[in-house]
C-alpha cells in the first residue's frame, strides 16, 4: 500500500465518513441506476440494510481486503480542441 493511501486509510474507515458518502450518492441522480457491483442504492436498503453494507464496507477497507476495480481511461475530444479524461470503470467479474 502506498504511503498516500495508508496516510488516507483512516479517513476512508470512519464510520461518519463512510455515512456522509453512502448520503451523498443516495441523492445523486443516477442513485436508482446499478453501480459497479450490480447493486442499486434501493436494493441495498432493502435487502442488506446501509448500516450492515457499511460495516461490510469498513471491514474490508481496514482489512486490506477491499481492491477497487480497475479503470479504461480515455481521452475525449472536447469542442474547444482539448481533450478531457473519461474513467469507465471495468468489470471484473
Amino acid at each position: 500500500m502506498t504511503r498516500h493511501l495508508a496516510s488516507g486509510l483512516l479517513v476512508f474507515c470512519d464510520p461518519a465518513t463512510l455515512l456522509a458518502a453512502w448520503g451523498r450518492v443516495r441523492e445523486n441522480k443516477g442513485a436508482r441506476s446499478a453501480g459497479v457491483d450490480g447493486r442499486t442504492v434501493t436494493q441495498i436498503e432493502g435487502s442488506q440494510g446501509v448500516e450492515s453494507f457499511l460495516a461490510e464496507l469498513r471491514a474490508s477497507l481496514k482489512s486490506g481486503e477491499f481492491r477497487p476495480a480497475p479503470v479504461r481511461e480515455v481521452l475525449i475530444p472536447k469542442r474547444n480542441g482539448t481533450k478531457r479524461r473519461l474513467r469507465i470503470p471495468t468489470d471484473t467479474a
